[in-house]
């Protein structure tokens, strides 16, 4: 018992040290509850994380999702501190978004409706990638079947247990 509380001591002084050198992290803005229209009129829930004092329009990567995007902060974080803007978008019937949740039924069109829809935005530069594995991996298949003119990337990733979820990949490992 004595040596598990000097371990647990020990880890806890390593951590606070290398904490206290390390620069935080750049800043983020949210914007919440963004609703985004499509074209039968049903409009989709997002949560976009900008670069904080963003100042020039910059590049999308959005995650189309029906599980619960709080799982996805640390990610979006991630990337809207290294240069991105990164939308969590909620698929139709699920989270904030309206309509009904029916399984692969509608995310192409919504996908390919929400690819233009960022694109417009002032905040982005016109290039919008999507990325995710599992149902987000399926919802970029399904975009792509659709063919928005806007879409540059898409970076299916495949659930594989090895996979880590602590370490993000960056844009650069995208297909060109």
């Amino acid at each position: 018992m004595k040596h598990r509380a000097a371990l647990a001591l020990a880890i806890t002084a390593a951590s606070a040290a290398g904490l206290a050198g390390a620069a935080p992290p750049p800043e983020t803005d949210l914007l919440w509850a963004v609703k985004i229209p499509l074209r039968d009129g049903v409009r989709l829930n997002a949560t976009v994380f900008k670069p904080a004092r963003q100042d020039r329009p910059l590049p999308v990567i959005f995650t189309l999702t029906p599980y619960n995007s709080d799982t996805y902060y640390p990610r979006a974080r991630y990337f809207a501190q290294n240069g991105y803007v990164f939308a969590l978008v909620d698929v139709r019937g699920r989270g904030n978004s309206e309509g009904a949740f029916l399984p692969f039924e509608n995310e192409g069109r919504d996908g390919h409706d929400v690819v233009e829809w960022l694109a417009k935005q002032p905040w982005c530069d016109g290039k919008v990638a999507m990325w995710g594995g599992s149902y987000a991996g399926y919802d970029q298949w399904a975009t792509l079947q659709n063919l928005p003119p806007i879409s540059r990337r898409s970076c299916p990733r495949p659930r594989r247990r090895w996979a880590s979820i602590s370490r993000p990949r960056t844009i650069s490992s995208c297909p060109t």
